[in-house]
């Protein structure tokens, strides 16, 4: 993934936008958003949507769709946690502990039984005990800075009393509520809620996707594909599990090439959470032979929440451009992310 590069481009936000859930807009032509992140712009155009044969893909239809703005890539641990630094939110701790990590550590990761160091009023720097002695075998993060050195160092039970026994001087103390974090800051943020997912987004002025406009940036320009670069396998285009291989983990966003449009992981990796109840049978109330349905977006208040993409515990089929999921909206999963979108004024 590049390393993008701030631009001081003004983001124009509006009132009255067409969809009632937001009232964000955008009128310039390629903007990086308030997060800092790239959005591409997805022009307005008919498409068919959804996918003959299956229960909750059809019928087949075709929609109309304004112009609107998408991220580019799948928001990351890293744009998460600058964001709970700038409005002090809730981290995402509901897949703490289960799913393993690099060298099997999880992704967010309670150690129990930590101590902090302290010589009378001084309290050591991570920096500073990593100099000291090379048992340490805990990175500490916290999430409020974003990075490791900043803060306090913290040690295991195991390592605190080796390091007592050469600076008996030193005062440990045990650490409370401290979370670690052993994990690639540009791998998509996980184990968030649809509300939480929401929340991020509206904080820089974005919004969900709807349902239709995921699917087809998704499709990148490519009008039958099955997925985003066409009918071909999904193997080395795409994060997910095949019969070779059993991921323990997402990848870093990006890691793949993009589709027709420029997006990236619209297809595996994780999960997208996008704007829409789910109905089973939302195709088929909003379907009118001869006719095409303008900005579709069910409002109609439902259990769960649509989830577009695939992740990296699906299989090949669930990549597919058309492919339906859904889940209840406060359930987090190690597998389910999102991005963004703005709409084009």
């Amino acid at each position: 993934m590049q390393n993008f590069t701030t631009l001081k481009l003004l983001i124009l936000i509006a009132l009255g936008s067409s969809f009632p859930w937001t009232g964000y807009s955008a009128d310039v032509e390629s903007v990086y958003g308030k997060d800092d992140r790239p959005m591409v712009l997805i022009e307005g155009n008919s498409f068919i949507m959804g996918n003959s044969g299956i229960e909750d893909e059809t019928p087949p239809h075709r929609v109309l769709l304004s112009d609107y703005y998408m991220d580019q890539y799948e928001v990351s641990i890293l744009d998460y946690q600058l964001y709970i630094k700038e409005t002090k939110k809730e981290i995402p701790k509901h897949g703490a502990g289960i799913i393993p990590i690099l060298n099997k550590v999880p992704l967010f990761y309670k150690e129990p039984d930590l101590f902090q160091l302290r010589k009378g009023e001084l309290l050591f720097s991570a920096g500073g005990f990593r100099t000291l002695t090379e048992s340490m075998n805990y990175k500490p993060y916290k999430w409020a800075s974003g990075n490791a050195d900043d803060e306090p160092a913290y040690v295991s039970a195991k390592d605190v009393e080796f390091v007592l026994t050469l600076h008996p001087d030193y005062l440990a103390e045990p650490a409370k509520d401290v979370w670690l974090f052993n994990v690639n800051p540009e791998y998509p943020i996980v184990a968030v809620t649809w509300q939480q997912s929401m929340d991020y987004c509206r904080h820089y002025g974005k919004r969900l996707p709807t349902e239709a406009e995921w699917e087809y940036a998704a499709r990148g320009g490519n009008k039958k594909g099955k997925y985003p670069w066409g009918d071909e396998s999904p193997v080395g285009k795409a994060t997910f599990k095949t019969s070779d291989v059993t991921r323990t983990r997402p990848e870093a966003i990006g890691s793949f090439p993009p589709n027709g449009f420029g997006l990236y992981d619209m297809a595996g990796n994780v999960w997208e959470w996008v704007a829409d109840w789910y109905s089973e049978t939302y195709y088929i109330e909003t379907y009118r032979e001869n006719q095409q349905v303008l900005n579709p977006y069910n409002n109609v208040v439902s259990g769960d929440k649509v989830l577009r993409g695939g992740g990296w515990t699906s299989v090949a089929e669930d990549l597919r451009v058309s492919n339906r999921n859904h889940r209840s909206p406060d359930k987090p999963k190690l597998n389910i992310g999102f991005r963004c979108a703005l709409t084009a004024k």
